[in-house]
């Protein structure tokens, strides 16, 4: 589905909610496609609840923009612990595709973030030596820790400048475990971020990813998000041109708009970016039922200031909206700051997990009307209905659950003081006479008593035969009248009670034998299952629903209760031992990691003192001996103490010490001698200037 769904879709569009506030999953961006202007620029849609009507708003640019031609681009390569094998490698690659594909005039900083936010490299060309570089010391970092994500964002900013228009494109999970934020430090943030007019992207890649929080992120800073996991169709190096694109893309930021009458309320109340590639989404309240105006805009692109407009006009309301309830309440208290709606294609993707979550209150629905609990099932097929108001299924078990009888009365003692049973309630047919339109008999029909063999007059009702009705006063047999089971004027039976026993019982039989082919369904079905924790907590629930079932003898019972707890014991040792395997397995990885690291620190250790002996040898050559041993020797000793190497340099310099001590002492001696021969020598010739001696 393309990021333009929203306005594409027919009316009857999707069930969606927030997903940070509800605590939903949450997969965005799949596609790769970038979009021209569209004709459908925007569209609102509505949705009536009890006197209010709330919007969605999905807007795109009205005018095309042009590529940046010198971009500014900061990539962050996350490097946390769960960043390893495939992962990784995946990471590294799409950010050098992306690298290759920005433009010539392209300034690329090269960003590693875990605990620590690391620049590699920052380049003023995408094919520069110092990119090349960074990515050497991207693959030579090990990943471990957790991530600081606001950190990240920190950095990249500060290494891109002051200048505006610029972006960041994040390549990680988007677990955000370090350094955590509350909601004013978070909108401190991104006010940040819009300050500089700084888009930020991602790509979210890892075994567990938060999409929630990199698309609400997306959302304010005009950026795009992607996951690789939805992406089957396209390899790393196009994933890598698509983020290029995406970096690239200029932004209009609005500064000031202007609704048309009738708009109560909208969120986010800072208007998102807008880009050409998705649209933006907003939500809110209007006064009444529809409104038709104009939408204006007001902003910054490309530093130069620009305003847009649309034409608005509202749907009817669609009950295919309730989402909107939700939505709008939970983006009240924080004026929508955490709306995670970069496109229409999120609140798809909201409205798909949405409709899981209310599948799975409808299972819950059914169990509870299975067990008996009405007032459970009833409650629990209101909330499905409430998150998706189009379930058949919910609205199903809600009728069914309203539809059951009252629970039947407690049992009741007769005149005679026993207890009576609860009658069997059941209509059957009843045996009218020839003429249904003949007067009733004269005689009134009394309880019959016990008569004489001789008197008796049998009537033949359905098989088994019942007693047959006499009459006291006389010997022709009575009208045989209309009789219910179960209703009649107080003093006749149950004209076929064994029948209805009978039947009874097999209700009760078939009802036990059902249940027994459950339990033996799913104990194989357990014994099957690869996930012994879902596997106990089903067959708890089966071991509740057995032992709350009254079909069952006690000899049954206890059978299928035995059958169910000896096969939760199994999946409880199952569980036991699969966690052990992960705790080892776990263990193994964490050694692992620790040796590479371990390895890496001891090879960037021996790299660093092989170019301190190297610099030793140069000094030493040149006869600098000062600098050898005081500035190159101590750096030796400290990161290699009592080395091998550490030891000869030591013993070099000391000699190299002694040696030029010496020369010196024999140059000044040397030097004192040469000016005593001079002295001597100036004392034993004249003065030119003297005059001459005359005797």
């Amino acid at each position: 589905m393309t990021s333009d769904t929203f306005l594409r879709m027919p009316k009857r569009l999707f069930a969606a909610s927030l997903s940070t506030v509800f605590g939903l999953g949450l997969a965005v961006g799949t596609g790769l496609t970038t979009y021209a202007v569209d004709e459908a620029s925007s569209r609102l849609v509505t949705y009536q609840d009890h006197g209010k009507t709330l919007f969605a708003l999905s807007l795109k640019p009205t005018q095309e923009f042009a590529a940046k031609v010198s971009p500014r681009v900061a990539i962050i390569v996350d490097t946390s612990a769960s960043q390893n094998g495939d992962f990784r490698t995946d990471s590294i690659e799409i950010a050098q595709s992306m690298v290759e594909s920005l433009p010539a005039k392209s300034t690329v900083s090269l960003l590693a973030c875990d605990v620590e936010t690391i620049v590699l490299s920052t380049a003023s060309a995408p094919d520069s030596q110092a990119l090349k570089a960074g990515f050497k010391k991207l693959e030579m970092r090990v990943p471990l820790g957790t991530t600081d994500l606001a950190t990240a964002f920190k950095t990249a900013v500060k290494e891109l400048g002051s200048q505006t228009d610029t972006s960041i494109v994040y390549i990680g999970d988007g677990m955000h475990l370090c350094n955590l934020l509350n909601t004013a430090e978070f909108d401190s943030l991104i006010g940040e971020m819009r300050d500089l007019r700084t888009s930020i992207s991602s790509i979210a890649i890892g075994p567990t990813t938060d999409c929630e929080l990199l698309s609400t992120i997306s959302n304010h800073t005009g950026g795009k998000v992607f996951v690789r996991q939805g992406i089957t169709d396209a390899t790393c190096q196009q994933i890598g041109t698509a983020l290029a694109k995406v970096s690239i893309q200029p932004v209009f930021w609005p500064s000031k708009s202007n609704w048309p009458n009738g708009v109560a309320q909208f969120f986010p109340t800072q208007f998102p970016p807008l880009r050409l590639d998705r649209d933006s989404i907003l939500v809110g309240n209007l006064k009444a039922e529809s409104i038709e105006g104009k939408l204006q805009l007001e902003g910054v692109i490309g530093g130069h200031a620009s305003s847009m407009r649309w034409d608005l006009k509202s749907e009817p309301s669609n009950p295919d909206f309730a989402f909107l309830v939700q939505v709008v309440s939970k983006a009240a208290p924080n004026a929508g700051l955490l709306l995670p709606t970069p496109g229409s294609e999120a609140l798809h993707e909201l409205g798909l997990v949405l409709t899981n979550s209310s599948d799975k209150l409808v299972n819950d629905a059914r169990f509870a009307l299975n067990s008996g609990d009405i007032d459970a099932a009833i409650n629990i097929a209101k909330e499905a209905l409430k998150r998706s108001p189009n379930n058949l299924a919910a609205q199903n078990v809600l009728t069914a659950a309203q539809e059951q009888p009252p629970k039947p009365a407690k049992p009741v003692k007769s005149p005679s003081g026993s207890v009576a049973s609860p009658r069997i309630v059941k209509f059957v047919s009843a045996q009218i006479p020839e003429d249904p339109f003949a007067d009733p008999p004269s005689t009134p029909v009394v309880p019959s008593v016990p008569a004489s063999p001789a008197t008796q007059s049998p009537v033949v009702p359905p098989a088994p035969p019942a007693p047959s009705l006499s009459n006291p006063f006389g010997d022709n047999p009575t009208s045989v009248q209309p009789t219910f089971s179960g209703f009649g004027d107080g003093y006749s039976e149950l004209s076929n009670a064994s029948d209805l026993l009978a039947e009874d019982e097999g209700l009760r039989r078939a009802k036990a034998q059902q249940l027994e082919s459950q339990v033996r369904a799913e104990l194989s079905q357990a014994r099957q299952s690869r996930d012994p924790s879902a596997t106990k907590v089903a067959l708890k629930s089966l071991l509740d629903v057995v032992r709350r079932t009254t079909e069952l003898d006690d000899a049954g019972r206890a059978k299928l209760d035995a059958q169910v707890a000896s096969a939760i014991q199994t999946a409880a040792r199952a569980e036991v031992n699969l966690k052990e395997q992960l705790a080892r397995s776990e263990a193994v990885q964490a050694s692992q990691s620790a040796t590479k690291r371990l390895i890496a620190e001891g090879e960037r250790r021996n790299s660093t003192v092989q170019q301190l002996v190297e610099r030793y040898n140069s000094l030493m050559a040149q006869q600098l001996f000062y600098q050898a041993n005081n500035e190159i020797a101590p750096q030796i000793t400290a990161i290699d103490r009592d080395s091998i190497l550490d030891r000869v340099t030591n013993i070099e310099s000391n000699m190299a010490s002694n040696h030029a001590l010496i020369l010196d002492v024999v140059r000044k001696r040397s030097r004192a001698f040469v000016d005593s021969l001079y002295l001597n020598e100036l004392a034993l010739v004249p003065f030119v200037d003297d005059p001459p001696i005359v005797y």
